[in-house]
């Protein structure tokens, strides 16, 4: 029964949290989004800047010309998508892909002797930042489009839900809320009766448990003084009938001579003298 309260409280608590969650899941959506989309900006302007220096150290020689002016153009397309309210997942990774296949192809044996020659940077640290800041902006753009489909989800639930119950979700979960902390209070209130119930339960069997020892204790003793009274009785009936039959016996047991000087006594009176 213990366990079962138990089990119940537990579970209302669950839907307690969970319940308290969905109620806020749409500001903690926002919130983790416009995070993940101030750390995407700040990855796209480190790309930038990195372009920026790459442009402005390198010297022009073979495609770099190109490759600077459509590294550029799709730097200014992607930060225009990501700028958007609603991202779209197709464009942004559209245009991320081509940045890192352009940065990718421009990044050869020429280009990393002109690296060491024209900058400050080695070749390979260059490029492991290039791309490791374009794996950031992959992140954190994909999180931004999840918490963005988040809040769809949130937004038509609750659009759906009015129009089915005609019942304001607020007011719902409110009222959900309010239901689920009664029976929250009535299962602690059962629970601790019970614990109430038990203690009271065990507390009485141990001192029945207790009473039964005494008695058995009680008997042991009255069982110890009866069979000593009953030796004690042995003892003196023994004694008593022993002193009996001594008296008996000496009354039996008398000299002959006590009794035929007082016959002949008698004989000697009949004959009379002479």
């Amino acid at each position: 029964m213990s366990n079962s309260n138990t089990n119940l409280q537990t579970q209302t608590s669950s839907v307690l949290q969970n319940d308290t969650v969905s109620s806020c899941s749409i500001s903690n959506i926002q919130e983790k989004t416009q995070l993940s989309r101030s750390r995407c900006m700040h990855s796209l302007k480190e790309i930038k800047s990195l372009f920026k220096f790459l442009s402005e150290t390198l010297q022009d020689y073979g495609t770099m010309p190109i490759f600077k002016r459509t590294f550029s153009q799709d730097l200014d397309l992607l930060e225009q998508h990501l700028t958007k309210d609603i991202l779209s997942r197709t464009d942004c990774t559209t245009t991320l892909t081509n940045l890192r296949t352009k940065f990718e192809n421009a990044f050869n044996s020429e280009f990393e002797e002109r690296m060491r020659k024209y900058t400050r940077y080695n070749a390979q640290s260059f490029n492991d930042a290039m791309i490791c800041t374009m794996d950031s902006i992959r992140k954190y753009m994909l999180e931004i489009i999840l918490h963005q489909q988040r809040t769809l989800h949130f937004q038509m639930t609750d659009m759906y839900f009015v129009k089915y119950t005609g019942i304001e979700v607020q007011h719902f979960k409110d009222t959900l809320l309010q239901h689920l902390g009664n029976v929250k209070k009535s299962v602690a209130k059962r629970t601790r009766h019970q614990r109430q119930y038990e203690r009271r339960v065990n507390k009485r069997q141990m001192q029945m448990q207790e009473s039964k020892i005494d008695m058995g204790k009680a008997l042991n003793a009255n069982l110890v003084d009866t069979e000593s009274i009953r030796i004690d009785s042995t003892i003196q009936d023994d004694s008593s009938r022993s002193g009996n039959d001594t008296d008996v016996d000496d009354a039996d047991i008398r000299p002959i001579y006590d009794e035929e000087p007082m016959a002949e006594s008698k004989a000697d009176l009949a004959r009379g003298p002479g």
